[in-house]
């Protein structure tokens, strides 16, 4: 249930959006921050393919501001914008404090050709009966999102902090096959998002005091099914 307590093992989460000046503004404030942000791995591309009921209930959920709520979707990295391996990952939030369930899909048993239903039943096929009922309970492929990730974290490893950039967007609804080719740039800014465990969340709002940024709700998915439109 959405309403489950908040687990130990949850974040802080906190987000900003740049715009393209205050991107290189950012960087240069990160470089010289006194807990020594470094790069733990290069940048890479992530696609998320979110699922939601037919009548949109994780959306909704969102736009209402409901404290309490989850979303689902399959995410995988690099290159390919077709479904590949990956991890069904379950985000749920309550207020400030985020956690996901992950469920790997270790293998592609598909092609990248496959329709959508193909791919559901391979994936669902390859994962535990409570990731199959998440699965089932937000059974529609609204969309897929993409964008550029890059990773910090402090040399202490206590706050984390990812910018991603070059987000698109491939509308999934009208489309029986995985939608790859008729995307659409939505966001010409960068989205930064800070992240902690709870018991550091001190640590995490002392180290982002003097961001040059200012904090946003942010939201991929709705930002993403408002810029493909027909909601």
């Amino acid at each position: 249930s959405s309403f489950c307590p908040i687990p130990d093992d949850a974040r802080f989460e906190i987000k900003f959006a740049a715009s393209a000046d205050e991107y290189h503004r950012l960087l240069h404030w990160v470089s010289l921050h006194p807990a020594a942000f470094r790069a733990p791995y290069p940048s890479r591309w992530i696609h998320s393919a979110y699922f939601d009921t037919i009548d949109y209930e994780a959306y909704f959920a969102n736009i209402a501001g409901v404290s309490a709520r989850s979303k689902v979707r399959y995410r995988w990295y690099g290159d390919s914008d077709s479904p590949q391996k990956g991890t069904l990952e379950v985000k749920k939030k309550r207020g400030q404090y985020g956690w996901k369930l992950f469920y790997p899909v270790p293998e592609k048993r598909w092609s990248d050709l496959s329709r959508w239903r193909t791919v559901i039943r391979h994936i669902r096929a390859q994962l535990p009966p409570d990731g199959r009922f998440y699965l089932d309970a937000a059974p529609r492929p609204m969309l897929v999102n993409r964008y550029l990730r890059k990773y910090f974290v402090t040399l202490d490893n206590t706050v984390r902090l990812t910018v991603d950039r070059h987000q698109s967007v491939f509308d999934q609804r009208f489309s029986p096959s995985p939608n790859t080719l008729r995307g659409i740039s939505y966001a010409t800014h960068a989205v930064v998002e800070v992240k902690c465990s709870r018991s550091d969340r001190n640590l995490a709002a002392a180290a982002i005091q003097s961001i040059p940024l200012r904090a946003c709700k942010n939201s991929k998915y709705v930002q993403a099914l408002q810029a493909v439109g027909h909601v």
